[in-house]
């Protein structure tokens, strides 16, 4: 149940950070869930493949935990100014001619194979520049001692990631050579993370489709945070009593994902040297007190409709957190053996 848990609450975060949330899916057209679709799959596989430090501060702040991390109210207001930038006004205002160039615009059934090809290209580039553009906004206004504090919070809750990129150890201080054989393990394995990222896709559509259909207008004009997660939740808890079986296929199509996760962070591990391995450890098992600070503010929002108290995450190292980011026995498996060359090996 609590793997669930894991996955329930990043989807309540891409609902809480989606200006769509409130709108019913159904309004989308086949050529609108294709581009939407593409996006998703596209973001994931930049996310995972180059790291994305911008969707960890969009998504600290859209819960309202952003001021834990010492980001100011003032710097939060700006994480989102890169919408106005003009290169971004500018492909909206064509993906809205696009959309009335004809009858019902990109989305009619008689729409040309060009108008539609445009618009997806469109929104391909949009994506493309968002990303860049909230990327440098947050490399911008961040301090260093900001940026780290993020960085150290991706090591820390590594178990709620859907898969481990190689970016999040940069706060680990890499060498270039270390750099050289992450990048080799990425494309030995993008192949498996491509198909993984397909699953996530089409599962958490399929999701938000039943989710917003179920949430209709209740959250229209809901700005705070954490008013917003609380009607999410009992909306979530009606949704599974009426998709039980939902719920268990979940679970199983988690597990194809928990394998693939175990698989990347066992090579990357390796990767490690003793003193950087320590440093993750600590980072997990000790994590700094913004991040204790930031799950005991989630959890008391998530928890306002949990009445099992083996659902709740406990104070106290290995146990604040649901789950355990490292792989069953690796641990033991790592202090048992010796790495090649004297970099890897405890002093």
């Amino acid at each position: 149940m609590k793997t669930f848990q894991i996955i329930l609450s990043a989807m309540l975060l891409f609902s809480l950070t989606t200006a769509a949330v409130a709108q019913s899916s159904v309004l989308r057209t086949p050529l609108q869930q294709q581009a939407d679709k593409y996006e998703m799959k596209q973001s994931m596989l930049l996310q995972w493949s180059e790291g994305d430090i911008a969707s960890a501060v969009q998504g600290l702040v859209a819960v309202g935990t952003g001021e834990v991390f010492g980001i100011s109210k003032e710097q939060c207001q700006k994480i989102f100014d890169y919408e106005r930038d003009p290169d971004i006004q500018s492909i909206h205002r064509e993906l809205g001619r696009l959309s009335h160039e004809t009858p019902g615009g990109a989305f009619a059934e008689n729409a040309s194979e060009e108008t539609q090809k445009k618009y997806l290209d469109l929104r391909v580039e949009l994506n493309n520049i968002r990303r860049k553009k909230a990327n440098d906004i947050v490399n911008d206004i961040l301090t260093p001692d900001q940026l780290k504090k993020i960085e150290e919070f991706q090591i820390s809750t590594m178990d709620t990631s859907s898969l481990v990129s190689p970016g999040m150890f940069e706060v680990l201080n890499l060498s270039d050579d270390q750099r050289e054989q992450l990048e080799e393990i990425k494309n030995k394995l993008k192949p498996e993370v491509e198909k993984q990222i397909d699953k996530i896709v089409e599962h958490q559509f399929f999701y938000q489709d039943k989710v917003n259909e179920a949430i209709g207008d209740s959250v229209k004009g809901v700005t705070d945070p954490a008013d917003r997660l609380k009607i999410i939740s009992e909306i979530l808890q009606k949704f599974n009593e009426k998709y039980p079986g939902y719920v268990q296929g979940t679970t199983e199509f988690l597990e194809s994902g928990r394998i693939l996760s175990n698989n990347l962070k066992v090579e990357m591990f390796d990767v490690l040297t003793d003193e950087q391995w320590n440093r993750m450890i600590d980072l997990i098992d000790n994590p700094p007190d913004q991040v204790k600070k930031h799950f005991e503010i989630f959890r008391k929002i998530r928890d306002v409709n949990t009445s099992k108290d083996d659902d709740k995450w406990q104070p106290g190292p290995n146990s604040w957190k649901p789950g355990d980011p490292i792989p069953e026995g690796y641990r033991q498996q790592r202090s048992k053996r010796r790495f090649p060359g004297t970099d890897n090996q405890s002093e």
